[in-house]
């Protein structure tokens, strides 16, 4: 979820009606963290390059601060999530959201930095 007003208020509401805000992420199993786009970089080329693409296949490429809701410990209910954002009085926001299955990503993004290292072996 990408917002564009820090004072914004956030939610996220489950399918049972739990409400969950960034200060009670952890004690419902879930993590949410904030990073800012476009990532800063960490003076090592080769390492942002492959950061960078990591990061770019999990956020919109839209500059401001965006928040990172996951599942740590529980696999997700089944249903539909609400996403609140409430900007303050006479204050506008932008938000976007996005579902990323990050699972799915880490593994080929792992297979293909092994593939990096260790190319595949080609046979004549």
């Amino acid at each position: 979820m990408s917002c564009h007003s820090s004072p914004t208020q956030r939610s996220l509401t489950f399918p049972d009606g739990t409400v969950v805000t960034q200060g009670t992420a952890k004690a419902h199993g879930i993590e949410w963290s904030l990073m800012k786009w476009p990532p800063e970089g960490s003076g090592d080329p080769f390492g942002d390059v492959f950061a960078d693409m990591y990061l770019f296949s999990m956020m919109l490429p839209v500059e401001g601060t965006h928040h990172f809701i996951a599942f740590a410990n529980c696999l997700p209910q089944s249903g539909n999530y609400v996403i609140e954002a409430i900007a303050p009085r006479n204050r506008s926001t932008e938000v976007r959201a996005m579902f990323v299955p990050v699972d799915t990503i880490e593994k080929q993004v792992t297979k293909e930095i092994d593939e990096l290292v260790h190319p595949p072996l080609k046979s004549r």
